[in-house]
């Protein structure tokens, strides 16, 4: 996780109330993590495609359903990994309480290509995400920001 994204959720957090239950959707933990951000009161759930750091529900984000409504969602630098970006964020919305936040941030414009693992992308699906399809795919929750682009990447919260 760059220093951009940690910064964006950081502020986020400071600036809203403690959550009970946070989910992140794409949780492995390949280059950082925002779960020290929340401490011990705060039950934290992490979903990705592959077990690992960070990792306590192996699923599809575009598929998650919660066994209770969280507080809030986070989820960096995931949908430009998946053909079906919208899905994941109807899923975000899904598993949010009514109030709940989304904060999300997707590479834009020319943010250099890169592998779920941080490396190269080789055969792995990945595309950058335009502000115009993001603004839609928002569109549902009631309240919501874009910032940027901040270093090539849009950061965004939703409120459900």
């Amino acid at each position: 996780m760059d220093s951009v994204t940690y910064q964006f959720i950081a502020k986020c957090v400071r600036a809203l109330p403690r959550p009970a239950l946070v989910i992140e959707l794409g949780s492995l933990n390949v280059n950082g993590t925002p779960r020290p951000l929340f401490g011990p009161v705060t039950r934290y759930l992490g979903v990705d495609l592959r077990a690992g750091d960070g990792v306590d529900v192996v699923c599809d984000a575009a598929d998650y359903c919660p066994d209770a409504p969280a507080d809030m969602v986070i989820c960096t630098s995931v949908l430009e990994h998946s053909p079906y970006p919208e899905r994941i964020v109807r899923s975000a919305w899904h598993a949010l309480r009514p109030g709940g936040v989304l904060i999300l941030t997707v590479p834009t414009g020319g943010y250099p290509p890169h592998g779920v693992d941080g490396g190269g992308v080789g055969e792995e699906y990945y595309r950058n995400v335009a502000e115009e399809e993001l603004r839609t795919w928002l569109g549902r929750f009631q309240g919501w920001a874009i910032e940027g682009p901040t270093r090539n990447q849009l950061l965004a919260l939703g409120v459900k």
